[in-house]
């Protein structure tokens, strides 16, 4: 429940490897001061064992004045982008298209974007 009205905007992915940096703003652009849990969740439609339509991978808690905007900048990590393969008994990394997104819930979801991590990037990630 909030008082004010937030929005989040200026999505940016940055890939590195089997890792990525998410940035973005939050603007509170309501009359009234207000704390919002900006979060970042991470897709994966591509590997091969059936994983849940959004992950949870960081979060930030960001207090906003009336009119502020405030940047906000998280890391995933390369465990942000794996599995645990009962076969091989151990964390992998599906190559491919991740799909990045950002809101203040699951159900909520304002910006999108993506990351490609490559077939040399996943067989390099160590866990």
């Amino acid at each position: 429940l909030s008082y004010t009205t937030l929005i989040f905007s200026n999505l940016k992915v940055t890939p590195d490897a089997a890792t990525a940096t998410v940035a973005f703003d939050i603007t509170n652009t309501g009359s009234r001061a207000g704390k919002e849990v900006a979060q970042v969740y991470v897709s994966d439609t591509h590997a091969k064992v059936a994983r849940p339509e959004e992950e949870l991978k960081g979060f930030d808690k960001v207090a906003l004045a009336p009119g502020e905007t405030k940047h906000v900048t998280l890391h995933l990590d390369d465990r942000a982008f794996a599995y645990y393969d009962t076969a091989a008994k151990g964390w992998h990394i599906a190559p491919g298209t991740f799909g990045i997104g950002v809101g203040d819930s699951s159900a909520a979801i304002d910006l999108k974007g993506s990351v490609e991590i490559s077939n040399e990037a996943a067989a390099a990630a160590t866990f």
